[in-house]
């Protein structure tokens, strides 16, 4: 299995493992129900790094990181309709 199928493989199984059941409120209309949440976070790395007693000061800004980036996004959608729903 390839990194990125294996990749693939654990984000499904996390979705999975992590749903939840979603109940209509009363008196709904029947009508869909969605919610979309985009997920960010934008981080620098800052600090040292040691190997075999040697130290090192990392100093990485978010600009740096992002030109190395090579994929990234998550994003969040509910969707409910009368008793029944799901999310991804």
């Amino acid at each position: 299995m390839s990194k990125r199928q294996y990749g693939v493989f654990m984000a499904v199984i996390f979705a999975l493992c992590s749903t939840r059941p979603l109940y209509a409120a009363e008196g709904t209309d029947g009508a869909w129900k969605v919610s979309v949440g985009p997920y960010a976070w934008f981080a620098g790395v800052s600090g040292t790094a040691a190997v075999k007693g040697h130290e090192s000061n990392v100093v990485t800004s978010f600009s740096d990181i992002l030109k190395n980036l090579d994929i990234a996004g998550m994003i969040q959608v509910e969707a409910s309709k009368d008793d029944a729903g799901f999310f991804v």
